[in-house]
């Protein structure tokens, strides 16, 4: 086991949805009380955190951040930064996060399991809101802990499970009645909220969600030239046109690509969409 004999500590932070988890702020309030509480030192606040959301980063400071990423992955780089930066830093004693399932949802929870007690045996003490995992545990304490981390993990990924499937289920029933059930509105099409009867209250913007009793969304035809590029895509595929073919001639008539000039995340790095169109 490696020395370590600082009393500095790093927090990590992760929600996959910021509607339905318990949110960064919330988390990081309590690794900050926790902290204080075990005298172990933190070089983080809220002011911190804002700022790595603003500014799209993973490490800063005593903070480790993966926003907006599912559980499931294994390589957030938020996780990543945690693992190496702490094992690399002898100064480092501590790692703070909320519960095992802020971690991780695995898959598999000997995936969690082996990332958890490799921080252990690097020396580090893994403080939760639920339990303590000591980096000197005995053999019969380690076992138990093993035991709890193998109960933990598996109920986080089956809740991640069952909670897909439910949210299969209603989608499927939404889409039935005529409903979208998520994301941005196909290529010349704008998301609409309307009310029990069909009624089209608002047009939504994209990012915009909105929750009202008894309404839902649906789409309809926004961008008539991007609807023509359609007609043209299905035209063409009428004709016998292979997909390669059609993008190519989409591309070389500069015809810009649905999310042409907009930013997306892949793997939390954000960056801008080309205008070109790919299979």
């Amino acid at each position: 086991m490696t020395s370590r004999t600082k009393n500095r500590g790093y927090i990590y932070l992760r929600r996959s949805d910021g509607k339905q988890e318990t949110s960064l702020q919330k988390q990081l309030a309590w690794a900050l009380a926790t902290a204080r509480q075990h005298g172990i030192s933190v070089d983080a606040t809220a002011e911190d955190l804002e700022y790595m959301s603003a500014n799209d980063l993973h490490a800063y400071k005593s903070i480790r951040l993966d926003d907006t990423i599912t559980g499931a992955d294994l390589k957030r780089p938020g996780m990543t930064a945690l693992i190496k930066d702490a094992k690399m830093d002898l100064g480092i004693s501590h790692v703070l996060f909320f519960k095992r399932d802020r971690l991780g949802r695995p898959d598999s929870p000997v995936d969690m399991m082996v990332i958890e007690e490799s921080l252990r045996l690097a020396g580090i003490t893994i403080v939760r809101s639920d339990g303590i995992s000591e980096a000197s545990a005995n053999e019969d304490v380690a076992l138990m802990n093993s035991i709890m981390m193998l109960f933990d993990y598996h109920r986080s990924g089956k809740f991640l499970k069952e909670l897909a499937e439910q949210m299969v289920l209603t989608q499927e029933q939404l889409a039935q009645r005529g409903y979208w059930t998520g994301g941005n509105a196909p290529y010349g099409f704008i998301r609409a909220l309307v009310d029990e009867h069909g009624t089209i209250l608002e047009n939504l913007p994209q990012g915009k969600r909105v929750r009202q009793a008894g309404c839902h969304v649906v789409i309809v035809p926004d961008d008539m030239e991007k609807i023509a590029v359609w007609k043209l895509i299905l035209s063409l595929k009428e004709q016998g046109w292979g997909y390669k073919r059609i993008v190519s001639y989409l591309n070389n008539a500069a015809i810009p690509s649905p999310h042409a000039g907009r930013h997306r995340k892949d793997r939390g790095v954000k960056h801008e969409v080309s205008g070109r169109w790919t299979l």
